[in-house]
């Protein structure tokens, strides 16, 4: 990783696609960028339960992305499998951010199917 992808990952919030990109947005509007990129790409919203009628993060999550906040990484237990784009940029990211690698770790044991 060079400096500018380091200076570039350092402290980034938003949502990562199955293809490894990144859609930025602030840490506390996850909800706001899912609804944008399930309009945006006309996905249809899955229900997020009794009180939720859509859940656009329910069903983007569902779909492969993963959610990241301040240099943390959320992979959702209803998430199918990460990609390779994916488990790239996430490692990027982490170190980026100075995580552990253990949690990298854990993830690619967990999710890592390609």
């Amino acid at each position: 990783m060079n400096d500018l992808t380091e200076k570039s990952l350092k402290g980034k919030s938003g949502w990562l696609s199955p293809t490894g990109d990144l859609f930025e947005c602030l840490p506390v509007r996850h909800w706001d960028k899912a609804m944008e990129i399930c309009k945006k790409y006309n996905i249809k919203m899955l229900s997020g339960g009794l009180f939720v009628n859509e859940d656009p993060e329910l069903t983007i999550e569902k779909m492969g992305w993963i959610k990241l906040s301040m240099g943390n990484v959320y992979v959702s237990q209803i998430s199918r499998y990460i990609t390779k784009r994916q488990l790239d940029f996430i490692f990027d990211y982490m170190l980026a951010n100075g995580k552990n690698m253990k949690r990298f770790k854990q993830i690619f044991a967990q999710h890592g199917k390609f």
